[in-house]
């Protein structure tokens, strides 16, 4: 071949090469859940190794040693300050406490609590109280590897637990793993269609791991994504703030449930996520801000609210009408108003249980009765309120739905024909998105108005009056006649040759659309039809070479001429 098809022959090779390395490596690959260099989810079928306690987890983290010993779980239980008297947790009530306040227990097979012991024996001296292995298994073949050990438990492996009927948090003692598990947080990872457990944006306030290394500024990888969990709002390591939440709890909800995106604007494409915190806080509409209706209340006191006790029992134990509410469903209720604005009524419960009947003690039994009645007359009359508040929100929001409805059909209809001032037209699509951001941020908040009723019912107001005046803007422009021969110049011929609009040429009004953000250039086609050219410049050099050969074939050296023989010799 000549130098002319081996060069195309090269391009075209170049041009698929480049294109293959585009799409297999050039490419942005997609979000997803960062490698792990650390712990199975489970142990498989590996032997998972013997409890060896505390102590010796010391040796190499100390630093989470000492922290630990500040929190409730790092208590000495042995020595356990309950109600002022100080008691042994670890063999109180015949030994009944020592499932969730012991490693391993019942567990012999791998050296855990051997309630057939004493609980000072020499194999359960180590094992007293809640220690690292509760959370992450057995640890005598961890050394430093991490592939020995359960770096990153599951909810189910720590908090649940394994004690009896449901384990340290479950339903015998607290039920905060019931409620939790009936809640959306539990679910976090199934949030859009599952996509927001890979999308590096959604991750942090979806994937427990994401979201501990947004706030401490860390990078741990992780291989299988925890949910919205019990460690993503409590450090089991720590005890900075009150019940080891790792923010202070009027700070904590707000990291999440907030609509902090740059690009969160009014316009065609705005979309509103979780706004509560601003709600709450009174700003984030279009222009009217104000001071929140409920200063000092935090999102714990009302989705967090645990009934008060009576004689180690929640009062649901003894009015049949209160139902159970451990607080960890995070579902609110007018209970939880009952306990802040009628303190008097909360400071007159019973101070002793309620009998079974009233025929064992009439004189308890009747002050329980009559207690029940005053609070569930006040948790009624709370109920009214904030159902007043939602029937007010939702009605005013069906109301500037259908407002913003037909303004956005009579802004297309002007457009439409042609004869509306197209910067007015612009102008009424701005306003018309600013209204539906007001009335999308209240719908967007959840609460229908009891975040903030005021700011509620003043956005929805504020949806209103900005829909109602777009209206002037789609008056059409007057007919105007520019040559003075009494006829519209919409609809002038153009008989006086003075080349103005005329019927034949219509008045240039192009409909103008409201302005949208370009879509980002994609290479992609660009790359395929480079691709295809290259392979068919390959394909024509192939044929070229076989239908001519000759033309291509290499001549051979032309022949250096003799010199002419010397005429004497």
């Amino acid at each position: 071949m000549n130098r002319g098809t081996w060069a195309l022959v090269f391009l075209g090779v170049a041009v698929l090469i480049g294109l293959f390395v585009f799409f297999l490596g050039g490419r942005p690959a997609p979000s997803a859940v960062p490698d792990d260099s650390g712990a199975p989810e489970d142990y498989g079928t590996r032997d998972p190794g013997t409890y060896v306690g505390v102590g010796l987890c010391q040796g190499c983290h100390q630093d989470r040693y000492t922290e630990w010993r500040t929190t409730r779980h790092g208590l000495d239980f042995t020595n356990y300050d309950y109600h002022g008297v100080m008691i042994n947790k670890i063999n109180r009530s015949g030994g009944s406490c020592a499932p969730c306040h012991t490693v391993g227990y019942g567990n012999t097979a791998e050296g855990g609590f051997n309630p057939a012991q004493a609980w000072n024996s020499t194999n359960n001296i180590k094992l007293l109280g809640i220690q690292c292995e509760n959370c992450h298994g057995p640890g005598s073949d961890h050394n430093g590897n991490p592939a020995f050990i359960i770096g990153k438990p599951t909810v189910e492996q720590s908090c649940y637990g394994t004690g009896p009927s449901g384990g340290c948090h479950g339903p015998q003692w607290n039920g905060h793993y019931a409620g939790w598990n009936e809640s959306a947080h539990s679910r976090s990872l199934l949030a859009a269609g599952g996509m927001v457990a890979t999308n590096t944006r959604c991750q942090p306030c979806h994937v427990r791991e994401a979201f501990i290394n947004e706030l401490e500024g860390t990078s741990d990888p992780w291989t299988t994504p925890n949910p919205v969990d019990c460690a993503l709002c409590h450090d089991p390591h720590e005890k900075y703030n009150e019940a080891q939440l790792r923010l202070p709890k009027e700070e904590l909800c707000a990291e999440c449930h907030t609509m902090e995106v740059p690009e969160a604007v009014p316009g065609p494409t705005a979309v509103i996520h979780h706004p509560q915190a601003e709600m709450n806080a009174g700003w984030g509409g279009t222009s009217t801000t104000m001071t929140s209706n409920m200063a000092g209340i935090t999102c714990a006191d009302c989705h967090i609210y645990t009934q008060p006790e009576v004689g180690r029992k929640p009062i649901s134990d003894y009015v049949i009408e209160i139902p159970a509410d451990e607080g960890h469903d995070f579902t609110p209720g007018s209970r939880a108003c009952v306990a802040c604005h009628n303190p008097d009524l909360m400071n007159d419960i019973p101070a002793w249980a309620k009998p079974v009947n009233r025929t064992t003690n009439a004189t308890r039994w009747d002050a329980w009765e009559a207690w029940g009645a005053r609070y569930e007359d006040r948790v009624q009359w709370y109920d009214g309120i904030i159902e007043s508040w939602q029937s007010q929100v939702e009605n005013r929001s069906e109301d500037v739905s259908t407002d913003l409805e037909a303004v956005r059909l009579s802004i297309v209809a002007a457009n439409a024909t042609g004869n509306v001032d197209p910067a007015r037209i612009d102008t009424a699509w701005i306003l018309y998105y600013e209204a539906e951001w007001d009335r999308d941020f209240v719908e967007a908040d959840g609460s229908r108005g009891v975040h903030n009723i005021d700011y509620a019912m003043a956005l929805l107001n504020d949806a209103e009056r900005t829909a109602r005046s777009i209206a002037p803007l789609l008056v059409p422009m007057p007919a105007v006649d520019t040559d003075g021969d009494g006829t519209p110049d919409a609809t002038d011929t153009d008989d006086d040759g003075d080349g103005r609009p005329d019927a034949s040429d219509p008045y240039p009004l192009v409909p103008q659309e409201f302005p949208k953000t370009p879509a980002p250039f994609d290479p992609t086609m660009l790359w395929i039809v480079i691709g295809l050219l290259g392979a068919l410049l390959v394909v024509v050099a192939v044929l070229a070479m076989r239908r001519f050969p000759g033309a291509v074939a290499a001549k051979p050296p032309a022949e250096v001429p003799k010199a002419p023989k010397d005429e004497k010799e």
